[in-house]
């Protein structure tokens, strides 16, 4: 299955793009190519420095995908609050009678206020972590680090 040394390379960036247990992954080279665990360590983190750009670009769709779900519940919890926060006013302006007191509305208000920071805290958290991963792609470094 893995005879040639450019194929086993190829697993080996393939598992580590897969964010294998790098002891696991020790083991296995121990056991196919016949070396000690020192010696297969070395060699793995070899090809982990060698093929570092390879082994980030096989990582990067999984934390791509995982900010990106982060980002736009975090945008759409903040707007939800927002527009929570937002609608007496705009049906006081409107002449609407259907939130005409203010005093349950301002305990009303304490409720949305923690629901839009923890959106906009999502949101910008998914913002930080995209401007992360592409420039630790751009800059040719791992992304479990």
């Amino acid at each position: 299955m893995l005879d040639t040394k450019d194929e086993f390379t190829r697993y080996v960036i393939t598992r580590l793009g897969r964010t294998a247990n790098r002891d696991d992954l020790i083991m296995e080279v121990c056991h196919k190519k016949g070396l000690d665990w020192d010696d297969a360590e070395a060699w793995i983190n070899s090809v982990a420095e060698e093929h570092s750009r390879a082994i980030s670009w096989r990582q990067a769709p999984a934390f791509i995908a995982l900010c990106a779900i982060a980002g736009l519940g975090g945008l759409y919890l903040a707007a939800r609050a927002f527009y929570a926060m937002i609608l007496p006013f705009l049906a006081y302006q409107r002449g609407l009678d259907q939130y005409s007191s203010l005093t349950i509305y301002a305990g009303a208000l304490w409720s949305y206020i923690p629901m839009f920071i923890a959106g906009a805290g999502l949101t910008a958290g998914a913002v930080i972590g995209l401007v992360k991963i592409f420039i630790r792609l751009r800059y040719n470094e791992t992304l479990d680090t």
